[in-house]
């Protein structure tokens, strides 16, 4: 496989460029201090949010699965009528 068969963006180009612009723009604000108070009044210092951001982030990239449902039989190759609509 290659490198381009791994890995792949689920949404389109530009909405990811619009979240890439999003985070660092969240980034910049954190750095340059404009959500101080916000974080301040949560008791989280500037550096600890930022790294708050990263780690969620890395986190989102791990999915733990937290139960597993049982298997259901369904039936398909039929034709359900609701209110005269197929």
């Amino acid at each position: 496989m290659t490198p381009s068969q791994i890995n792949y963006l689920p949404v389109s180009l530009p909405f990811f460029y619009f979240l890439v612009g999003i985070f660092i723009a969240l980034v910049i604000l954190i750095q340059v201090q404009a959500l101080r108070y916000a974080y301040a009044r949560l008791g989280i210092s500037s550096q600890a949010a930022l790294l708050l951001l990263l780690a969620s982030l890395a986190g989102s990239y791990i999915n733990i699965p937290l139960a597993r449902l049982p298997e259901k039989e369904f039936l398909s190759g039929q034709e359900i009528n609701v209110f005269g609509v197929t």
